[in-house]
């Protein structure tokens, strides 16, 4: 996995930020910052079902919709979405 953050693994949201960043620069060959919206990244509606496909073979129990992403005004809320949907489908899995 390449890193272009310079993050430190101690912090979930970077990870997960990062991840994100990492999965838009396969599928784009584009540099991304955490600022960046998707139509800035390229991937507006056309791109989302491959960007989820791709996330959610990348980030372990991450399961979203295409609603999950849009709601997202850039990456780094991307990101803390998936932290948020990650941590709920934990939660909703333990008894």
């Amino acid at each position: 996995s390449l890193t272009r953050l310079g993050a430190s693994s101690d912090s979930k949201q970077v990870d997960t930020l990062e991840t994100v960043c990492d999965v838009i620069f396969q599928l784009t060959g584009t540099e991304v910052q955490p600022e960046n919206t998707l139509e800035q990244c390229g991937l507006a509606s056309v791109g989302l079902p491959v960007l989820i496909k791709m996330l959610t073979s990348a980030i372990p129990g991450l399961t979203m919709t295409a609603a999950d992403f849009v709601s997202a005004q850039t990456l780094k809320e991307l990101a803390a979405n998936i932290d948020a949907r990650i941590a709920q489908n934990e939660s909703a899995h333990i008894r």
